[in-house]
């Protein structure tokens, strides 16, 4: 049987990202039969626009250079998609609780025993997003994509979530390379 800490940081990452969308800026704004509705009460929107300004903040603080030029991640463009990836991790590794609870803590994979099945969750889930861009395809990710690129969906998500920290014993400043934001400060809004 495959360890499933691999299935979930992954594929359960991504499904739960997809979920998360339909509570986000846009979900947020269909009623289950897909028509346009504002159907959430009015403290929930402001809770939610209150705490979704965090996630705008953080990714704004968020920059690559290209050549000699500084390209900063625009958190408006990108905040649908960084709230679904910021809540389809934490959904995913609460589905992975829920499988060890039942199943019993995974054993370590032949090879790479000095990893937890935790910290291989975190592993699957930064090694879905390795890629790399041209200069060209970076700039118009940066300038008018809504996918933040991908160093810092995962950055971005893993500062957010506690359990990343108490799984790895570290700190938040290895993660925060190129990060100007509040280190104190983390965004959640699910």
């Amino acid at each position: 049987m495959p360890m499933q800490a691999l299935n979930y940081g992954a594929i359960g990452s991504v499904i739960g990202h997809e979920i998360t969308h339909g509570f986000d800026d846009t979900g947020r704004q269909s009623d289950l039969n897909g028509n346009v509705d504002n159907w959430w009460k009015p403290n929930t929107l402001k809770a939610y626009i209150e705490r979704s300004e965090c996630f705008a903040n953080q990714y704004e603080n968020y920059s690559v250079i290209i050549g000699e030029e500084v390209f900063k991640v625009s958190g408006t463009n990108t905040l649908s998609e960084n709230i679904a990836d910021n809540g389809g991790l934490r959904q995913a590794f609460e589905a992975y609780k829920l499988y060890t609870t039942r199943h019993g803590v995974e054993r370590s994979l032949p090879g790479l025993e000095e990893y937890s099945p935790n910290q291989l969750f975190f592993i699957a889930f930064a090694q879905i997003w390795c890629g790399s861009y041209t200069d060209n395809s970076l700039k118009q990710q940066l300038t008018m994509g809504v996918h933040s690129p991908n160093e810092f969906r995962v950055r971005g998500s893993l500062k957010n979530f506690e359990e990343f920290y108490g799984t790895w014993n570290c700190h938040r400043k290895p993660l925060e390379i190129n990060d100007t934001a509040d280190r104190s400060q983390t965004c959640r809004i699910w």
